[in-house]
């Protein structure tokens, strides 16, 4: 940062003798027009005002200060008035979270307006330059700011409970990160949520997705200028291309299907390859995730709804209408409500149904194709899928392998994954270590061919040059890898009457206990981060989290 963008050089008399930039920029913009004051007097200058710390020019502020020298001139040295740490504080002060910002040495640079209120700090309190020890009562071996500066390591979504030195006493989630200079250490800054602000987020966010929801999906879907054909569909595995063929087959019969895969298996894929290959793929596809969106939007979006139905309500044709002639995409059906799978099952009966708070049935010709990511047969017994409905869906069932069974294809969807991202990255991959595929081949992919993908682009955002080692994987799929090949359990040793003593449900929940722990450490806690790497959703990983007691 220059210390100085303007110098002005007075004679004896104060008129201008030159100007100096120090600023290529300020040069640019205002040089013609400086140059025409030099020879006058600066105080004949209407465009400039003076007062005793800053200069004003039109609507530039400058702070200077002036300097004489021995040959009775002067210089006027100009800095213009920075503004970037003032915006920062108003950026700041209007987030919800608190933020809290410490030197090396724990010393308050800043704190936001919500960590004011978080802990109970007065505006007018003088605090910028306060050791963290002078403001709170807490245990410094386990401050989540004093933490972070001593191990200079990020600490993540740490509950305390503490005082103020007034006593008032405080109860947080904080979130720290160390902050480095080059590779010094200068500083940390701290992320502070009460139940408060947790609720207010979560109102705030609930509000925000609903409209999203309400006004986007049928847009999005509008929008997808990319369509899947069969030929996108990698992998020369057998049970793969016996779903393949099939879906051909069916594609041009017209009848509804359902797919039945694990999460991240390319099920919408083959819904849309199998529309492009039919009758109807010159109409609309259509898909909605039954498990993304609210149990309380999901009927207004598929039936539309009729101005005057509730609060708020205009006319607005759903999903059913817009798809009308084409295909409807129902992806993971059995999270649908059993009362919502019963209107869905009259729609199919009778090919009509009313928009919500309507009087009047409109007729529709629609293909359905549903998915599950759960046995089929398995759901409808457990009353989560109603059997009139799964009868009316599955005229032909097609069953997507999971990726831990078609290893013989992990080679080929890793080059395709590098080709489809050449340009993206700006990363030409020719050359993989033979022991980068043993790893991945090894790994059993709880997220199948989604997760695959996300661990071929994280590989491209580090790989520096054009080979692939295994120093390039994340940290989870080796650690699983060493884990397996370096603890080979020796059952011989073992007593019968020892292992009999533990239930095998015991043992896979202590393995399971292990896993999510070192997955959610490698995101960094990110619970969505986590979810979606193993292939879960966020309420299947909280419910885990919650069941074997893992602090997050």
């Amino acid at each position: 940062m220059k210390l100085t963008d303007i110098v002005i050089i007075l004679n004896e008399h104060d008129h201008i003798l030159s100007i100096d930039w120090k600023n290529e920029q300020l040069k640019k913009v205002y040089k013609d027009t400086w140059d025409t004051y030099i020879n006058k007097s600066l105080e004949s200058i209407s465009d400039i005002n003076i007062n005793a710390e800053t200069l004003f020019w039109k609507d530039e502020c400058f702070i200077y200060d002036k300097l004489k020298t021995s040959h009775n001139e002067t210089f006027i040295i100009l800095k213009r008035k920075d503004y970037k740490e003032y915006l920062y504080e108003q950026s700041f002060d209007r987030m919800n979270d608190g933020i809290q910002i410490y030197d090396k040495n724990s010393c308050v640079v800043y704190i936001n307006k919500a960590s004011k209120r978080i802990s109970s700090i007065s505006d007018d309190e003088e605090i910028a330059g306060k050791h963290l020890e002078d403001l709170y009562d807490l245990n410094n071996s386990y401050s989540t700011v004093l933490t972070t500066l001593r191990t200079q390591a990020p600490v993540i979504n740490r509950f305390d409970n503490f005082k103020l030195r007034n006593g008032i006493n405080i109860t947080s989630v904080n979130t720290a990160y160390p902050i480095f200079d080059d590779k010094e250490l200068v500083g940390a800054i701290s992320f502070d949520q009460d139940v408060n602000v947790i609720g207010a987020n979560i109102e705030k966010l609930e509000i925000i997705k609903k409209t999203m929801l309400e006004q986007s999906i049928s847009f999005e879907n509008k929008s997808k200028d990319n369509k899947y054909h069969f030929s996108d569909i990698i992998g020369k595995n057998k049970s793969l291309l016996e779903a393949i063929e099939l879906s051909k087959k069916v594609s041009i019969q017209d009848c509804n299907i359902l797919i039945y895969g694990e999460t991240g298996t390319g099920k919408e894929m083959f819904a849309q390859s199998i529309h492009e290959d039919s009758g109807r793929k010159d109409k609309k596809f259509l898909a909605i995730n039954c498990a993304a969106v609210p149990e309380t939007l999901i009927e207004s979006m598929l039936f539309g709804t009729t101005k005057g139905a509730f609060t708020g309500s205009v006319d607005r044709a759903g999903l059913l209408e817009e798809v009308n002639g084409g295909t409807l995409f129902l992806d993971e059906l059995n999270s649908m409500s059993l009362g919502m799978q019963s209107k869905i099952l009259r729609v199919i009966q009778e090919n009509s149904f009313r928009r919500v708070g309507g009087e009047k049935d409109i007729h529709i010709n629609v293909r359905f194709i549903s998915s599950c990511n759960e046995d089929p047969y398995k759901i409808t017994s457990e009353n989560l899928l109603r059997k009139d409905l799964f009868y009316r869906l599955s005229t032909v069932i097609i069953e997507i392998p999971p990726l831990k069974n078609r290893i013989d294809d992990i080679e080929i969807l890793i080059k395709n994954c590098l080709k489809q991202n050449i340009h993206k990255y700006f990363k030409n991959v020719s050359h993989i270590d033979e022991s980068v595929i043993e790893i991945l081949k090894d790994y059993k992919w709880p997220g199948n061919v989604r997760e695959l993908y996300h661990v071929v682009e994280y590989a491209l955002n580090v790989i520096e040059g054009n080979s692939w080692n295994i120093s390039h994987l994340p940290k989870y799929i080796t650690n699983c890898y060493k884990e397996y090949n370096e603890k080979s359990i020796d059952y011989s040793d073992y007593n019968y009457n020892d292992i009999s003593k533990k239930h095998l449900q015991c043992i896979m929940d202590s393995y399971e206990s292990d896993i999510l722990k070192k997955v959610l450490d490698h995101h960094g806690f990110n619970i969505s981060k986590t979810a979606n790497s193993l292939g879960i959703k966020r309420q299947s990983l909280q419910y885990r989290i919650k069941k074997y007691g893992i602090i997050v």
